[in-house]
């Protein structure tokens, strides 16, 4: 597999983890289960179910803004990439609560941002991170293919 599709397989991580971590959890143990990792696996359903929608339509965005572009290109924004999302998962927030309440609830909605948005930058950085280290344990592994320079 080439380091460029890598990276594009890589934006469906943070939905395809938390699925599958929630499905083995609740199918081995139930309520049952380790504290620590139920909640690890909560955590990560929660992401998905509060930022799910916004973190697709950010994934389609990014897959049409770099579609012509090198794995290097697609390495360079995966380390903004969380902040970029963040901002995104906030406005979305401040819009929905304008929609769903209106403006009397601004300053509810800024609040709800600003929470969703760290949690988001934090997140997202565990996400990169998990992302380059199994692409370095891929190269080695010799799974993933790379170019002459390292680019693609």
């Amino acid at each position: 597999m080439s380091l460029r599709r890598y990276y594009q397989l890589s934006l469906a991580v943070p939905i395809v983890l938390p699925v599958c971590a929630y499905v083995l959890f609740w199918s081995l143990w139930g309520k049952d289960g380790p504290r620590l990792l139920g909640s690890i696996t909560m955590l990560l359903a929660t992401s998905v179910s509060v930022g799910g929608l916004t973190y697709v339509l950010f994934a389609g965005v990014v897959l049409f803004a770099l579609r012509r572009k090198s794995a290097s290109d697609f390495h360079r924004y995966s380390l903004i990439a969380p902040v970029h999302y963040a901002v995104a998962l906030a406005a979305s927030c401040i819009l929905s609560v304008l929609v769903e309440v209106g403006v009397g609830a601004m300053a509810d909605a800024l609040g709800a941002a600003i929470f969703l948005g760290v949690c988001a930058v934090l997140l997202g950085y565990v996400y990169v991170g998990l992302t380059h280290v199994a692409r370095s344990a891929l190269q080695s592994a010799g799974i993933l293919s790379v170019g002459p320079a390292g680019v693609e």
